[in-house]
């Protein structure tokens, strides 16, 4: 299915930012040219051995690089559906809609067509895998695997992009939801076991950090020149917001410019809350909003295009918990 949804890209070229990494692994004698910073301050390992890997075995032919990125895109697309199928306690149904909803949604263009715009594809693989891991720590007797396996796939995932720092905030965050899920020593529990599976990554988050900002700087020096004035963050958060639930639609920039948009926003948050009323059990509607909330947070001082796919890539993984 998601060859023929993506069939178009496959078709496609190389195009932008993709000349600058063939470039790059094509001067390459080893892959550790993986572990070079990118213009100095950007660190994304697997996006470069993902080139690596295809340039060596396919030159310059870009099919197998988009294929593989459609690939990674379906891996996702069902990974979401195995941890929908685990919070849902069961619902194939619901599993299955939001896998193939994330999977068909029209706002991807950017993460899954641009081979060059492939790190959150990546990282998303390594954040569900983490929280299927968590979920098995949390309800398993025995949580010691899942729990040495997760800090591994975590950590792997800084190796992605920058705001795999946020890795562990999100599985803290659906430990504190199964948790207020359970009740008496069963809630203790849950705690506990969160506690253990985040504080190994979020360790090595802060060794990563410490490390990133010795040899190459601030990492917020990225943002130079492109961070927004502290008036304009809440009505682009806004335009985020919609990103998740919205393709690039011509019409719905038009009434983002006018203040429209409150009122759809608005209305959203009246059903959510409805929702979480009527819901049981309440986990996927706690997590869903709090996840999407974290992933989206390192993206806000930043603009995203409501007309067209510019930026849309930082909504990927939101676009997830939003399905």
């Amino acid at each position: 299915m998601a060859i023929l949804l993506y069939s178009g890209s496959l078709r496609a070229g190389f195009v932008a930012d993709d000349w600058d990494f063939l470039a790059l692994v094509g001067q390459a004698r080893s892959a550790a040219i993986a572990f070079e910073p990118l213009v100095g301050r950007f660190f994304r390992p697997w996006v470069v051995l993902l080139y690596y890997v295809n340039y060596k075995a396919f030159g310059e032919w870009p099919l197998p690089f988009h294929l593989t990125v459609v690939l990674l895109h379906a891996l996702n697309a069902w990974l979401l559906c195995l941890f929908t199928l685990r919070i849902t306690k069961g619902d194939r149904v619901l599993a299955l809609l939001t896998g193939a909803l994330f999977l068909a949604f029209a706002g991807h263009s950017e993460a899954v067509s641009w081979i060059a715009g492939t790190a959150d594809t990546i990282l998303m693989s390594f954040a569900i895998g983490g929280l299927l891991l968590l979920h098995r720590a949390l309800t398993s007797g025995s949580p010691l695997l899942p729990t040495v396996t997760g800090w591994l796939v975590l950590a792997a995932g800084i190796m992605a992009k920058e705001t795999s720092v946020m890795l562990p905030a999100l599985a803290a965050a659906y430990g504190t939801a199964f948790a207020l899920s359970v009740t008496g020593e069963e809630r203790r529990a849950a705690f506990v076991k969160t506690a253990r599976f985040v504080v190994v990554p979020a360790l090595i988050v802060a060794g990563y950090l410490a490390l990133r900002t010795t040899l190459f700087g601030d990492p917020t020096d990225a943002y130079a020149g492109l961070s927004l004035s502290a008036g304009t963050v809440f009505t682009y958060a806004r335009a985020f917001v919609l990103r998740i639930f919205f393709p690039p639609w011509g019409r719905l920039a038009i009434a983002w410019g006018h203040g429209q948009d409150v009122w759809l926003l608005g209305a959203g948050l009246v059903v959510l809350v409805i929702a979480l009323m009527r819901a049981h059990p309440r986990v996927p509607l706690l997590f869903s909003g709090a996840a999407a909330a974290i992933m989206l947070a390192p993206a806000l001082p930043l603009t995203i295009s409501l007309s067209t796919t510019e930026t849309e890539r930082v909504v990927y993984i939101p676009t997830a918990f939003g399905a």
